[in-house]
């Protein structure tokens, strides 16, 4: 941190204070999500498909229950709210950290009680659930304090805590169930143990210096906020990871831990396309309040540019990766590779769309194009899965996304003309359309040279190499432009 410091004190004058925190921020986010990944191979290693497709589960009903159970009160309605009573941030996070604890336990005595309804349908041990509650109330506080640094540009306390958590949930988890021998609960132990010991002391924390259990206005300004966003939050992971639940319930926990694999892999896209939204969103956000829409339509078409040939390369070298993160059991998560890949990239595209539905406050219109790809992802799920496999869940994700897209370009459309604006003034759509039907080409293309041919799949993916190296100037300004 120190020879940070001094690098940060040399250029003062070239970079301001937001542009390094927003910097660090994003370094940090690689580097949790790096652990993460770095873990993955040793997990492959010491649990079976079977164990680590149970472990893949209990992520996935962790991610959907927060969003549940919290009224995913950290997004959206805690900035807002922070913004709106500042000079009151402390009294304000303590509050609405009452209200996320009541709903949290609220959905904890629910889920005792139709426990044992949907337990099979569930595929995981009640006792697992009642520790995952506890998971998610902690780390809600976690969450609001890291919100605080990032609005406050504290980027050395955010990072030094944020990466210190990760590295002691990762050596926990790997102590429980490799050493104790308890195989998938050992990771999940792990997980409840570090989150138990850090994040509560900034559960302990928001209260002391808050001192407000309830104040009416702020409860009710977070629930206005949150409660129609929550079908949005709740169908975007359901149509990411709601393929993992059906696959476990229709052909068991062993494929489902192949299938997540290649999800743990999309991490790598996931990261990029996360790390350029942080910077890209707030930009959109200016532009369009300052009317400058060439820049967005010059801005956006080369970052999908940039995307996509990324997402390219990481299609090419999805055998590989495979290899180097599982075991030979897991060989057959090559063929879900460059489905998910492309979800990850076409995500990204029709999410730039979307920028002008927030922008403009159109959170019910963006809930429905969700609610609607999610449904219809597990309708096909349901159909298809038990008939073509798991492989074919990737293809469900697909097709969900695809209905996602042509939902937020109507509305978006819808949204541009009522405020006057020529949604191709904003967007290059024939530059879209056309990277859109490139990335199918080549996700057909990669999975024909998994098995084909192997000389012509490293020269591809030398020349991209190639293009990367020798655009890599114009890519780094296009980020500095943007932070």
């Amino acid at each position: 941190m120190k020879s940070i410091d001094k690098i940060s004190n040399a250029k003062k004058k070239k970079f301001s204070s937001a542009f390094t925190a927003g910097f660090w921020f994003t370094i940090c986010n690689v580097l949790q999500r790096g652990i993460q990944f770095l873990a993955t191979p040793i997990y492959t290693r010491i649990l079976s498909t079977e164990e680590y497709g149970m472990y893949s589960l209990f992520a996935t009903w962790l991610n959907i229950f927060t969003v549940v159970a919290t009224l995913s009160l950290s997004n959206t309605p805690y900035y807002n709210g922070m913004l709106k009573y500042e000079g009151k941030g402390n009294q304000y996070t303590s509050s609405i950290q009452s209200l996320g604890s009541l709903s949290t336990i609220l959905c904890a005595v629910i889920f005792t009680i139709i426990y044992p309804l949907v337990g099979d349908i569930i595929g995981l041990p009640y006792e697992i659930f009642i520790l995952m509650f506890a998971i998610i109330i902690v780390n809600l506080a976690f969450q609001f304090w890291s919100m605080q640094q990032r609005l406050k540009y504290r980027y050395k306390a955010l990072v030094f805590t944020t990466l210190a958590l990760s590295l002691i949930i990762q050596v926990g988890c790997i102590i429980f169930a490799l050493f104790l021998n308890l195989g998938y609960k050992g990771i999940v132990y792990g997980y409840v143990v570090g989150n138990l010991a850090i994040c509560s002391i900034f559960y302990f924390r928001n209260y002391i210096i808050g001192r407000k259990l309830y104040v009416k206005e702020y409860w009710s300004h977070a629930i206005s906020l949150s409660v129609p966003l929550i079908p949005h939050y709740l169908a975007q992971l359901i149509l990411a990871q709601s393929d993992r639940i059906m696959i476990n319930y229709y052909l068991g926990a062993g494929k489902a831990g192949i299938y997540s694999l290649s999800y743990q892999i999309s991490l790598i896209m996931t990261l990029l396309t996360n790390g350029i939204n942080s910077s890209l969103t707030p930009w959109m956000y200016r532009c369009l309040k300052e009317s400058d829409y060439k820049k967005i339509k010059d801005v956006t078409g080369k970052l999908i540019i940039l995307v996509s040939v990324l997402s390219a390369f990481v299609m090419l070298i999805a055998p590989e990766i495979v290899v180097i993160l599982g075991t030979v059991e897991y060989l057959d998560a090559v063929w879900i590779m460059p489905p998910v890949v492309f979800c990850t990239c076409y995500m990204f595209v029709y999410g730039i769309w979307g920028t002008v539905l927030f922008f403009y406050e159109k959170n019910v219109v963006v809930a429905v194009g969700s609610c609607v790809g999610a449904v219809i992802n597990v309708l096909l799920n349901a159909l298809l899965i038990p008939r073509f496999g798991f492989i074919a869940a990737a293809y469900t994700t697909v097709a969900g996304y695809v209905v996602i897209s042509l939902l937020y370009y109507r509305f978006s459309k819808k949204v541009c003309s009522e405020n006057g604006i020529q949604f191709n003034e904003l967007f290059d759509m024939k530059l879209s359309l056309l990277v859109i039907l490139a990335l199918i080409f080549m996700m057909i293309f990669s999975l024909s040279l998994y098995k084909y041919n192997a000389c012509i799949r490293y020269m591809l993916i030398i020349i991209i190499l190639f293009i990367l190296v020798f655009k890599r100037k114009s890519f780094f300004k296009l980020i500095i432009h943007l932070k």
